[in-house]
């Protein structure tokens, strides 16, 4: 029987199907977080 939703393909990696994708969504984050930063700094001040 198959679930209508595969999550446990191409070798139980759903998540970063290729290498890249493991570096893009990383830099992805950190620019997100920076800036998130830079817009709150300066509100603080």
């Amino acid at each position: 029987m198959r679930t209508p939703i595969h999550l446990k393909r191409h070798g139980d990696s759903y998540f970063h199907l290729h290498p890249l994708h493991a570096v893009f969504s990383l830099m992805a984050s950190f620019v997100l977080a920076v800036l998130i930063v830079l817009m709150l700094v300066p509100l603080a001040r």
